[in-house]
């Protein structure tokens, strides 16, 4: 879920300097500098795609849907598909993934794992507040 506890307890600051109410929301907020969209953003990724373990209703549909021919579309972006052990090539994310970039004009197919460099950004977020 985006709301409630598990987002206050992660986002506290976030909250109190933007009045937030979800995580979702949070994505659309009007920021005034990529600094702090970036911010939000790398702190949002982290959480949903890096940190978050894969939900039980999922291992079970792997489980279920193991050693059938079968093709998954999901709007999911939080990679819980490819964690549950799905195979990539029957997957279709129609919303992306949080842990690939793409260059902001299209000019060729390939992504960029984003694991690295939302690691830096946290990294320079928390040496900025400390």
């Amino acid at each position: 879920t985006y709301t409630g506890k598990r987002f206050q307890d992660h986002f506290a600051e976030f909250i109190a300097k933007y009045h937030f109410e979800d995580m979702y929301s949070a994505t659309f907020y009007p920021y005034e500098s990529l600094e702090e969209y970036w911010a939000y953003m790398s702190a949002h990724i982290d959480y949903n795609r890096y940190r978050a373990p894969v939900g039980k209703p999922i291992m079970q549909l792997h489980d279920l849907l193991e050693g059938t021919d079968h093709f998954v579309i999901t709007t999911n972006v939080d990679h819980q598909f490819q964690k549950a052990g799905f195979d990539t090539s029957k997957l279709f994310c129609t919303q992306g993934d949080y842990g690939l970039w793409q260059c902001s004009v299209p000019c060729h197919d390939k992504t960029y794992d984003n694991e690295e460099a939302v690691g830096e950004m946290l990294s320079a977020l928390a040496t900025l507040e400390a």
